[in-house]
């Protein structure tokens, strides 16, 4: 999953699932209509089957384990300019 102020991607084994704009995203329950996926420091793990977004669930498909082996957290790092391009770039 990728997180920032605007969006989350959500990849599967590496291609992109699924992505979220902030913007069109409230919780009419939570807080006055706000936005909590902008706070910082959360994390929504999710695995609901069903409801009314997914449908019936077919009650055979539920013989198998959804498991999660962990979580990470990363953070991206801000590309590092190296001290001869800086010069380069001098007039």
């Amino acid at each position: 999953m990728e997180w920032d102020e605007k969006r989350v991607c959500v990849h599967l084994d590496k291609a992109l699932s699924d992505t979220i704009n902030l913007s069109k995203t409230l919780d009419g329950g939570f807080a006055k209509r706000s936005n909590p996926s902008k706070m910082p420091r959360h994390v929504f793990h999710n695995l609901a089957l069903g409801g009314e977004n997914g449908g019936d669930t077919d009650e055979t498909a539920l013989s198998i384990r959804y498991v999660t082996g962990h979580i990470r957290r990363y953070k991206k790092q801000k590309p590092r300019v190296h001290a001869s391009a800086i010069k380069s770039l001098s007039p």
